[in-house]
């Protein structure tokens, strides 16, 4: 009888332990509807202090291959163990080939290819084991290629290219061509050409929907002074697709900002910015409508797990992807005026956010805007500032940041 009123206790125990999650620590498997608690802070795992890449060098981003971090600095790569931070080797690149900017890899058995995703359409080719260099290009010397190359998206093992190629020098009108690359064997395949306006060839980007297999890409048209929007919808199976013009949005005037913002997984929906009165319009892309807009002058929208999140100031705001309505909002989000990002924990309820002048990064609960802990660079030796963007590797349940001093720290991630 004894045991039995100890076996009951027990399970009373576990019951309010589940209910009170938040307090305890109790971990219970994920559910999309149920919001997150770690068991246990951000555990140190390592720290590994590179070789900076020379006087005035800044650390761009942090990437992944198979078996490697890659930390890109503006006049280096540095490439070391996915398991321990161990360095593997150095690429430094002949002044003139660097790689700039947010760039696509590609991964063979034995090559690194990076294609520069934007403003200049630059490649470089590097062997994969010991860092050699092998190739340096340029995409608009591939044979049939023309314009400038502005945008650059992967999809399976494909490149997708925006080009913008000026009608007659110094004009506004060009073609807007959009190419299909093989990265290995250079076989470049031109998927669609449309006449368009170039009000600002840097904020027409790419976006692919990995879910739905489609391409879309922004561009402007003039017709008797006005201006309007229009989008492409390429079928990335068949290499089909669609024209398409916005509904009820036309202007005189050149707009602002006016660029593909984020998919992700909405059917039937596409985030595109406007202009600074504007905001931001979710387009039913069936027919090119407006659903709805957002009248505010400085956002960052981002898409998630089928909901749209806004870093607006100093505000993360959850919208409701129907209506465009705020559904709740998390105040005082540690500001920064440089590398602002919001980073999505992969199939999971929570949002990462670098802020406070790069100082910290703040994990946040997206079912109610709830924070969920912090990694502070105080806590990371003599650095200043975390530099470049969070790595999350799944594979080993890793967050992998970068400091000033060229050291990156590795982290076990403590939510399940």
């Amino acid at each position: 009888m004894k045991f039995k009123y100890i076996l009951l206790g027990s399970l009373l125990m576990l019951l309010l332990t589940s209910a009170c999650r938040k307090e305890s620590g109790f971990l219970p498997d994920y559910d999309p509807q149920v919001p997150y608690y770690a068991s246990s802070s951000f555990e140190h795992q390592w720290s590994q202090t590179l070789e900076p890449g020379g006087e005035f060098d800044n650390i761009a981003s942090l990437k992944t291959t198979s078996n490697l971090i890659l930390l890109v600095s503006s006049r280096m790569i540095q490439a070391v163990s996915i398991v321990d931070g161990a360095p593997v080797w150095i690429y430094m690149p002949e002044p003139g080939n660097e790689i700039l900017g947010d760039f696509e890899i590609i991964e063979t058995p034995d090559r690194l290819m990076f294609f520069q995703k934007s403003g200049g359409g630059y490649f470089t080719v590097i062997n994969k084991t010991n860092g050699a260099f092998i190739e340096w290009g340029r995409m608009w010397d591939l044979p049939g290629f023309a314009g400038s190359p502005v945008s650059v998206e992967k999809w399976n093992d494909k490149l997708y290219i925006f080009s913008i190629d000026r009608l007659a020098p110094g004009g506004s009108e060009v073609l807007n061509h959009i190419y299909k690359l093989d990265p290995v064997s250079r076989e470049l395949t031109l998927l669609i050409s449309v006449e368009g306006s170039n009000f600002n060839i840097y904020n027409t980007p790419i976006l692919i929907d990995s879910n739905s297999s489609k391409l879309y890409a922004t561009y402007k048209k003039r017709e008797n002074g006005i201006y309007f929007l229009n989008f492409i919808e390429i079928n990335l199976e068949d290499d089909t697709y669609r024209n398409v013009r916005i509904k009820d949005f036309s202007t005189d005037d050149a707009t602002y900002g006016l660029h593909i913002t984020k998919l992700g997984i909405l059917d039937q929906m596409l985030l595109t910015g406007l202009d600074n009165d504007s905001g931001f319009a979710a387009i039913d892309t069936r027919d090119g409508s407006i659903i709805w807009t957002l009248p505010i002058s400085e956002y960052h929208p981002y898409t998630n797990a089928g909901k749209i999140y806004l870093l607006e100031g100093r505000e993360l705001i959850s919208v409701d992807p129907d209506t465009g309505k705020k559904l709740w909002s998390a105040k005082d989000i540690s500001y920064s005026d440089f590398n602002r990002h919001l980073v999505f924990h992969p199939n999971k309820a929570m949002a990462l956010i670098k802020g406070n002048y790069n100082k910290n990064l703040s994990i946040y609960d997206l079912h109610d805007g709830s924070i969920l802990g912090n990694l502070d660079v105080a806590d990371m030796g003599d650095a200043i500032y975390i530099a470049g963007n969070s790595l999350y590797i799944e594979s080993q349940d890793k967050i992998i940041l970068a400091t000033d001093d060229f050291t990156l720290h590795c982290f076990k991630w403590p939510f399940k």
